[in-house]
Formats: structure tokens, C-alpha cells, sequence
């Protein structure tokens, strides 16, 4: 009897060491990626290809789908997402973070694949995702103010409830319009209480002529109608949810 009293407690002694070696959070689990504790890692959008590495442009889509080419730059191996638990574990060629294992990266016309590169993705408006290089990101951070220095073509409207098709697309003219109103937004916000009121979401697409077009985010609150374009968010004229009330009587 002693004896098994013996064992039972070093049993428990064992245990309650492997409970506080974690912590106190509970039993040490391996991670299958080189055997370490696991870790909630969220990662970012990423790609590696050879000695580069890619970063998810999601302020940015392409203007023209047919100007990603057909020309296969990469190819995604191992998606870490899915299986990487280890903080310390080092990026690999052939690595993705979301992308799936044998999704292809292609060539975008007018960039150096060292610059930017593109993957099917039917969730993204116009079809694709678009990556580019950690070292060369800052030419795609576009402000507002920075855009509007080119001829706009057109703006598309866009719910986050339904990203797929735009509310509204707005000629030249139109655009036009609305970017003056944009352009006159205060930096002056409300209380964060807006009183229960439902808060929607919308992108606007900008497309000026270039391969890319930029978007920028417009929340209504409620109360205020907000555009983040600018360093901080500004709050827009009342005469904005005219256009949102017409949108809304045509779709």
C-alpha cells in the first residue's frame, strides 16, 4: 500500500511541474514544426519566393485583370498558416502564409517580379491578390491627397457587407464630385457612443489610369459620416448621405 501511495504521489508531482512549466496555462504540448511549445501566431499576408519576400497589398487591387500575365514566377509550397505553431521558426522559398500549397504567383505588366506579383484569388474584386516586395513597399502607400494629383476615371463604390459588386460606379464627372467633398472633410470626431446606431462600411475605388487602383475607407456611424484618407480620419459634409440615400433608392 505504501508502495502505491508512493508512486501516486510522485505521478502527481510530475504533473503539477509540467502544469507551471507552461506557466500555469496547462500540460507543455510539441509543436510538430522542430518540437517547441505551441504559439498563436498571427501572421501576415505573405509570400517567399527565392531570396524575396512578399507582402499582401490590401489597400490596392489591379485596374485591369489583363494585366497580370500568364508568365508563372512561383509557386506556393508550404502554407504555414495551417501548421506553424513555432514563433521562431524561419521563413522558407516556396512559403506562403495564406495561400494554399500550389497556388501560382504570376508576372503583373510594367513591374519587376522583384517588385510585385500577383495570385488568383476569387474573393479579391478583379480577381486577384496582389504581393509586393517588403523592400519596395514604399511607392504602393498612396495617401488620398497623393491620388487626387492625377485625372480620375472613375470611382467605384463598395459595401464591406458585399465586396463583390459595387453599389455604384461613378464616371469621371461623378468622381469628380465626390472627391471634391472628400477633399473638404474636418478632422473632428464625435464621441466613440453613437447610440446603438448600425455602422456600415464602404470602400471607394479609385482608378486614375494607373495599373493599380487605391482604396479608402468611409464609415457611417451613425451620427457622422467618417472617410480614413488622410493621417486621421475626417468627418464629411451632411450632403454625403444624399449620394448614400440615392445609392441605396437605386440598388
Amino acid at each position: 500500500m505504501k508502495r502505491k501511495l508512493a508512486i501516486l504521489l510522485i505521478v502527481a508531482v510530475v504533473l503539477i511541474i509540467a502544469l507551471f512549466s507552461c506557466g500555469g496555462r496547462g500540460i507543455l504540448y510539441l509543436n510538430p514544426i522542430k518540437g517547441v511549445p505551441q504559439a498563436s501566431i498571427d501572421w501576415v499576408d505573405f509570400v517567399k519566393l527565392k531570396n524575396n519576400q512578399y507582402t499582401g497589398l490590401h489597400n490596392a487591387i489591379i485596374a485591369d485583370p489583363a494585366l497580370v500575365t500568364d508568365e508563372v514566377v512561383g509557386e506556393v509550397k508550404f502554407k504555414v498558416g495551417d501548421v506553424v505553431t513555432n514563433a521562431s521558426y524561419r521563413i522558407q522559398p516556396g512559403d506562403a502564409a495564406y495561400l494554399d500549397i500550389g497556388t501560382k504567383l504570376y508576372r503583373v505588366e510594367g513591374y519587376d517580379t522583384t517588385v510585385l506579383i500577383a495570385a488568383i484569388d476569387e474573393r479579391s474584386i478583379n480577381g486577384y491578390r496582389l504581393y509586393v516586395a517588403n523592400d519596395q513597399r514604399d511607392p504602393f502607400k498612396t495617401s488620398f491627397s497623393e491620388g487626387m494629383k492625377k485625372n480620375i476615371e472613375k470611382i467605384e463604390w463598395y459595401s464591406l457587407e458585399d465586396g463583390k459588386a459595387p453599389l455604384v460606379v461613378l464616371d469621371a464627372a461623378r468622381s469628380n464630385e465626390l472627391v471634391t467633398l472628400l477633399q473638404e472633410g474636418e478632422p473632428k470626431l464625435s464621441s466613440n457612443n453613437n447610440n446603438g446606431y448600425q455602422q456600415n462600411y464602404y470602400k471607394l475605388y479609385i482608378f486614375n489610369g494607373e495599373p493599380i487602383a487605391y482604396s479608402y475607407t468611409m464609415l457611417d456611424n451613425g451620427l457622422q459620416v467618417l472617410f480614413y484618407g488622410y493621417d486621421e480620419p475626417v468627418v464629411l459634409d451632411e450632403s454625403i448621405r444624399e449620394w448614400m440615400n440615392h445609392f441605396q433608392a437605386v440598388h
